[in-house]
């Protein structure tokens, strides 16, 4: 992904477009209604979108005079988006940027999750089909570097797997943001 990419990415209204057209191409005129917005205030984040290949035109409609164009970002989904380095060195604030949107989405659903559930006593909410919307883990392991590029690896494998085996869009979509890091504080200390 390039550095402009990311500078499209972390314009809200930009992610908001690549969001609501990852499943099912969409007119400027329906992502207007649906960002609440008039279609003039799309028509620049659309073409900055469509430079950077986030969006894709999938169809043309001529209706009277004019040209009705879908717009899809369902080919970003296809490939798993990795930041290493070198990457990062050119690109870190952006990456900051980007990371922080995906981040806030999950405490975004987790606040959804606690208004839901508000007042609801702990058997109901055992009873739900779906009690919550996100889930938020961290974890620690030791191990040498090659395992944990070789478990992260691994990681990323699995979600494949299962995007593989269940590629039925009427099934709810899940968004799965995978970071990992070494503690260098405890490396420095024992410097």
């Amino acid at each position: 992904m390039s550095n402009e990419v990311l500078k499209v990415l972390i314009d809200e209204k930009a992610s908001k477009i690549v969001e609501l057209t990852k499943h099912e191409p969409k007119t400027t005129k329906e992502l207007a209604k649906l960002l609440n917005v008039k279609n003039s205030n799309l028509y620049y984040p659309i073409k900055k979108l469509l430079e950077v290949n986030a969006l894709k035109i999938t169809e043309e409609r001529q209706i009277k005079n004019m040209t009705e164009y879908y717009y899809s970002s369902a080919h970003l989904a296809n490939e798993a988006i990795n930041f290493d380095f070198p990457f990062i060195t050119e690109n870190f604030d952006q990456l900051v940027a980007l990371n922080m949107l995906n981040v806030n989405k999950v405490f975004d659903a987790m606040a959804y999750d606690i208004e839901a559930n508000m007042g609801k006593t702990e058997e109901e909410i055992k009873n739900l089909d779906e009690p919550n919307t996100a889930t938020f883990s961290s974890m620690e392991v030791n191990i040498p570097y090659k395992e944990w590029i070789h478990l992260l690896a691994e990681m990323r494998k699995l979600v494949s797997d299962y995007k593989e085996k269940y590629e039925d869009e009427t099934l709810p979509s899940y968004s799965i943001y995978l970071a990992s890091c070494k503690n260098i504080s405890e490396d420095n200390e024992s410097k």
